[in-house]
C-alpha cells in the first residue's frame, strides 16, 4: 500500500534532483572555496546566529558583477568579470561563473564566447539558471537595425550551445516555479496594452537545444477614457504566469467625482492553457493619486491566493499653512486564484522613508529593506505590522541577496583584491510552510492531485 506522505515528498524530490543532481554531479569533483575560508556556504534557515566566510578569486583582476541564489539547495552562483578600465559602466566580453554549493564547493566556468558590444556597454546582461546543468545569458543586441532580447544557452562545461530570440528589447524572461515547465518572456506591453509572450521549453539534457512551445498575448482591459500606466508579471504556484496591469482615468475626457481613478487588474496564464484568463478586477479607487506602484507578488504562505505589495504616491495638503507634500504608503493586495479580492490592508513603515524595499517572505510576513549608508531591514507579519525585529549590515556592505525559502539574507562586503567576504544573517519563520512535506510547489490543487494518484495507484 502507497503511503501519501511517502508519495508526495518523492514527487517533491523527484523535481527537486531534475532540477539540481547534474549539477551535483560536476560539483562533487570540484576544489573547495578557499584555504581561508572561516565555515561553508550552510543552511541558515534555523540558526540565531550570523555565518561568514570567505571567497578568493584564482583569477588576478575580476569583479564582482552580481549573485544568483537556489533556494532550494542553498547553492549560489557567482557573476565575475573584468571591468574595462577606459569606460567604468562597461566590461569586458567574456564570462566568468563560479557555482557554489553548501558545502563550500565551486565550480569555474569560464566561457570563450564572446559578448555582443551593446551587451557589455554599458552592461546590459542577465543570467538565467535553468536545470540540468544549464543556464541563459540574457541580453540585447541589434538585428538589422532592430534591438531583440536574446539569449545564449551555456552548459556548466564552459560550453555555448544555441542563441534564441526572445522578444523585443524590453520585457520580462521567467523559469516557471514547476522546474520542469520551462521560462518565458513576456514583453512590455505596447501602447495599444498588447504584451506578446513566448513559452520556451528547458534545454534538452543531451544536446541543451530550447525551442518555443507555444506563444500568445495578454490584452489589458480596453475600457473607454483608460490608459494603462504600468503592468508586472509574476509566477502562478502551478507553474503558470500572472500579469498585473494598472490603469489610469485620463481626466482629459472628462471628470465625475464618483468615477474610480485607479484601476488594478490581473490575468492568469495556466501552466496547461494556451491563453491567458479575462482579466480580473482586484482593486480600484476614487482617490486622485500621482501614481501607484506594484512592487512584486507571489503566492501566500497558505498557498491559497497571491499577495502583491503596492506603493500609493498621494500629495497631502496641509490645511494650516496650506504646502503640501507628498506621501507614499505600503499596501499588500491579497487575492484568490479566481481573481476575487480577499484583503487590503497598509503595511507599517518603521524606517519613515519612502526608499525602500519589500520582500514578500515565504514563511508569511514581509522584510522591509532600506539602503542609505547601511543596509538595515526590518520584519513584518503577515498582517504588515512593525514586528519590532531590525538588523543592519554595515557600511562595507555593498551587495545583497536572499535564500527565500531558508530564510536567510546574504550580504557581501566590498571586494579586497581577490577576495570576498559573505555574512549570512538568518530571518524568523513566521509559520512552517511546507516542513511537513518540505516542497514548495504543494498546495491545495496539488494535495487534491495527489490524493486522485494515490486512489489511482491503490486500485
Amino acid at each position: 500500500m502507497f503511503n501519501s506522505k511517502m508519495l508526495i515528498t518523492f514527487v517533491c524530490l523527484l523535481s527537486i534532483c531534475c532540477f539540481f543532481a547534474s549539477s551535483q554531479n560536476v560539483l562533487s569533483s570540484s576544489q573547495n572555496i578557499s584555504s581561508s575560508q572561516t565555515t561553508s556556504l550552510q543552511d541558515n534557515s534555523t540558526s540565531t546566529q550570523d555565518i561568514s566566510f570567505i571567497y578568493e578569486e584564482p583569477i588576478n583582476g575580476l569583479k564582482l558583477y552580481n549573485t544568483y541564489t537556489f533556494s532550494l539547495d542553498g547553492s549560489l552562483m557567482i557573476w565575475m568579470a573584468f571591468e574595462d578600465e577606459d569606460h567604468p559602466a562597461c566590461m569586458l566580453p567574456y564570462l566568468h561563473l563560479r557555482f557554489m554549493d553548501k558545502a563550500g564547493k565551486i565550480k569555474y566556468m569560464d566561457f570563450n564566447y564572446t559578448l555582443p558590444a551593446e551587451a557589455i556597454c554599458p552592461i546590459n546582461i542577465d543570467i538565467l539558471p535553468l536545470t540540468n546543468n544549464y543556464a541563459m545569458i540574457i541580453y540585447v543586441k541589434s538585428n538589422n537595425g532592430v534591438k531583440g532580447k536574446y539569449g545564449i544557452i551555456i552548459n556548466y562545461s564552459n560550453e555555448s550551445i544555441n542563441e534564441i530570440y526572445l522578444g523585443n528589447a524590453d520585457g520580462f524572461v521567467g523559469r516557471s516555479i514547476v522546474p520542469y515547465k520551462g521560462f518565458i518572456n513576456i514583453e512590455k506591453p505596447d501602447k495599444e496594452g498588447i504584451a506578446i509572450w513566448r513559452w520556451f521549453s528547458l534545454p534538452d539534457i543531451i544536446t541543451g537545444e530550447v525551442v518555443k512551445q507555444k506563444n500568445g498575448e495578454f490584452h489589458a482591459p480596453n475600457i473607454l477614457s483608460y490608459t494603462l500606466v504600468d503592468s508586472l508579471n509574476f509566477l502562478l504556484v502551478d507553474g503558470g504566469f500572472g500579469f498585473m496591469y494598472i490603469l489610469k482615468y485620463d481626466e482629459t475626457k472628462g471628470s465625475d467625482p464618483n468615477l474610480q481613478y485607479w484601476r488594478v487588474y490581473v490575468s492568469f496564464l495556466r501552466e496547461d492553457a494556451d491563453s491567458p484568463t479575462i482579466p480580473y478586477l482586484v482593486y480600484q479607487t476614487t482617490e486622485r493619486l500621482n501614481n501607484i506602484t506594484i512592487n512584486s507578488c507571489t503566492t501566500t504562505y497558505n498557498a491559497e491566493g497571491y499577495v502583491c505589495t503596492m506603493a500609493l504616491n498621494n500629495t497631502v495638503m496641509n490645511k494650516k499653512n496650506n504646502k503640501s507634500r507628498t506621501e507614499i504608503n505600503y499596501y499588500q493586495l491579497r487575492f484568490l486564484s479566481t481573481g476575487a479580492l480577499e484583503q487590503l490592508n497598509k503595511i507599517s513603515n518603521p524606517t519613515n522613508n519612502a526608499d525602500i524595499d519589500l520582500e514578500i517572505l515565504y514563511y508569511g510576513g514581509f522584510l522591509m529593506e532600506h539602503i542609505h549608508s547601511t543596509m538595515d531591514f526590518y520584519l513584518l507579519d503577515n498582517n504588515g505590522n512593525y514586528m519590532q525585529l531590525r538588523e543592519s549590515f554595515g557600511p562595507e556592505f555593498f551587495h545583497f541577496n536572499i535564500f527565500h525559502i531558508n530564510n536567510t539574507i546574504v550580504g557581501i562586503k566590498n571586494q579586497s583584491n581577490n577576495k570576498l567576504e559573505f555574512l549570512l544573517k538568518s530571518i524568523p519563520r513566521l509559520n512552517n510552510r511546507s516542513t511537513e512535506y518540505g516542497c514548495p510547489v504543494i498546495e491545495k490543487q496539488g494535495q487534491l492531485l495527489m490524493k486522485l494518484l494515490i486512489l489511482r495507484l491503490k486500485k
